[in-house]
């Protein structure tokens, strides 16, 4: 299975540090404009235009932080665009605040210095985050245009893999069904784009001559997962000298005889109960042990309440009174 994360640590990390100073940035600097106001001879329409944008400041830079975590998260390029440009807005009220306001005190030049920085660094980051995630987004159409299509002798069922995630921290699954029409036994190697969130049982197989397969497909469900770009993708070669199915794509010569891409849906809904006195299947050990980068829609997975307790058995109810003699 492989993977292609495209989410930037050192991106989150420098919000994370960031977002405490801008509050501080902003209280500090409104201080120092109502003092200023007080002490200095401002003209009351100078004051007033330098106050509002000192207080655009604040909004911008909320909705800055959240595009910029939701757009690197969800690996999603669009939001990491407005995160950029509001960046740049932002760079622009520094450089006014710090050049072209009427009176600068040198604790404010210090301030507006620190945070024109850390905005800097950010927009030169966030710019080179767009750039991977293009890539990403184009790769994919890049390389299923390359792969032959599957071959009429193999069915895989359904096309879309939905994850019911209602159960937030529990692993949930999904079934396909691999048929084999054909007259030449199938090796099939199912990958996918997030090795740390799922998992497939059995990643490589055989699929008999004229026979079927059930495949199960795993999410680890410990965040929810906004993104649409996640999928999974089955290759099939057909082959009946192989012992083992992993000899057969061990052989770096070898080419698919057709792929099929399965695209991933996460649905907030319960997944659906299991059939009567069946047992609930377990998920790969793995699966759970593996970090999650993914963001949460739903808040941290909630921790499963204790079962409550049995109930002590009912007392034994009074031995029936002898009848009066």
């Amino acid at each position: 299975m492989s993977s292609s994360v495209r989410s930037s640590l050192i991106f989150e990390v420098l919000l994370h540090i960031n977002r405490p100073f801008s509050c501080i940035f902003f209280v500090i600097m409104v201080i120092l404009m109502a003092y200023k106001g007080s002490i200095l001879p401002y003209a009351t329409h100078v004051f007033t235009v330098e106050l509002l944008l000192l207080l655009l400041f604040a909004p911008i830079e909320a909705l800055r932080f959240a595009w910029g975590t939701r757009g690197n998260l969800t690996e999603t390029s669009a939001f990491v665009t407005f995160f950029v440009l509001l960046t740049i807005a932002n760079i622009a009220l520094c450089v006014y605040l710090g050049v072209f306001q009427s009176y600068v005190l040198l604790i404010e030049e210090i301030l507006i210095c620190i945070e024109f920085a850390l905005l800097v660094l950010e927009s030169l980051i966030g710019a080179t985050l767009i750039a991977s995630l293009s890539s990403m987004a184009a790769a994919p159409a890049a390389a299923a245009a390359a792969a032959p299509p599957m071959p009429k002798e193999i069915e895989i069922t359904p096309d879309v893999v939905t994850f019911f995630c209602g159960n937030a921290g529990k692993s949930t699954y999904f079934d396909i069904k691999m048929a084999n029409k054909g007259a030449k036994r199938a090796a099939f190697k199912i990958r996918c784009t997030s090795a740390n969130v799922f998992r497939v049982q059995p990643p490589v197989g055989f699929v008999p001559a004229g026979g079927t397969l059930i495949v199960r497909l795993w999410f680890q469900n410990r965040r929810f997962i906004e993104s649409t770009k996640h999928y999974f993708a089955a290759h099939i070669i057909f082959n009946d000298t192989a012992v083992q199915p992993t000899e057969v794509f061990a052989n770096k010569a070898a080419k698919a005889d057709g792929v099929k891409r399965l695209t991933v849906v996460f649905n907030k809904a319960l997944p659906p109960a299991s059939p009567a006195g069946a047992d609930e299947p377990v998920a790969p050990k793995s699966l759970m042990a593996a970090p999650s980068i993914m963001p949460s829609a739903m808040g941290a997975p909630s921790q499963a309440a204790p079962p409550p307790p049995a109930a002590a058995p009912a007392a034994a109810p009074p031995p029936a009174a002898a009848p009066a003699k």
